[in-house]
C-alpha cells in the first residue's frame, strides 16, 4: 500500500507522470487527453453506435478502449465532463480541488510481444520483428483516435501522411505500406 512518502519519493526520482484533463478540450491529434483511465457513462444509442460503426478486428484491437472514448467524447451534441470534488477527511468538499489518481506500473512504453499479425511486415527495410510491433501498435493506438467517429471512416492523405505515418521514425515505402495495411484492417479509407 503506497504511501504519501513514496509518491513523493518517485517524483523526486522521475518515475511519476502527468495527466491533466481539462474541462474544455483543445485542439490537436491528442489534444489534452483524458489519460489512461479515464470513466464514461454512455447512453446505450452512443454505445450501439459504436459497435455498428466499427469491425471485429477494432474489437478485437488492445487499443479498442481508446477507440470507444474517443468516439463517446466526440459525441454530437457534447458530452458532460467532470472532475471529482477535493473530500477533506472532515467530509467537506472543494468543488474543482487538486485531486491525483496514482496507481503503481513503471512509466515505460507499453507494448506487448511481436505476433504472428507482425511477420507480414518484416522486409529487407523493416527487419526488426519488435520494431514492427512497436509500430503496429503505434499506428493502431494514433488511427484510433484520428479517425472520424461519425459518417465514413475515411482520413485525407495529409493526415495519413502527416498524422499517422509521421510519427514513426521509419517512414520509408514498407512503413506507409504498413500504415496503409493497418487502415485497411480497421476499416479506414484513405482519400
Amino acid at each position: 500500500e503506497a504511501q504519501a512518502g513514496d509518491i513523493f519519493e518517485l517524483h523526486r526520482q522521475g518515475e511519476l507522470r502527468l495527466s491533466v484533463y481539462e474541462e474544455r478540450p483543445q485542439g490537436g491529434l491528442f489534444g489534452t487527453a483524458t489519460g489512461e483511465y479515464f470513466d464514461l457513462a454512455v447512453a446505450l444509442n452512443v454505445f450501439e453506435a459504436f459497435f455498428r460503426n466499427h469491425t471485429e478486428r477494432v474489437f478485437a484491437n488492445p487499443f479498442s478502449d481508446i477507440r470507444f472514448r474517443t468516439c463517446a467524447l466526440k459525441w454530437p451534441g457534447g458530452v458532460h465532463r467532470f472532475l471529482p470534488a477535493g473530500i477533506y477527511p472532515n467530509g467537506s468538499s472543494e468543488p474543482g480541488a487538486a485531486w491525483m489518481y496514482y496507481y503503481d506500473r513503471p512509466t515505460e512504453p507499453y507494448t506487448t510481444p511481436p505476433s504472428e499479425e507482425d511477420l507480414q511486415y518484416v522486409c529487407d527495410e523493416l527487419p526488426d520483428i519488435k520494431r514492427i510491433a512497436g509500430m503496429r501498435q503505434t499506428l493502431d493506438c494514433v488511427l484510433f483516435q484520428l479517425a472520424p467517429t461519425q459518417g465514413p471512416l475515411r482520413i485525407t492523405p495529409r493526415e495519413f501522411s502527416e498524422q499517422l505515418v509521421g510519427l514513426l521514425v521509419e517512414q520509408g515505402p514498407a512503413a506507409v505500406a504498413m500504415a496503409l495495411d493497418r487502415c485497411r484492417i480497421h476499416g479506414v479509407q484513405v482519400g
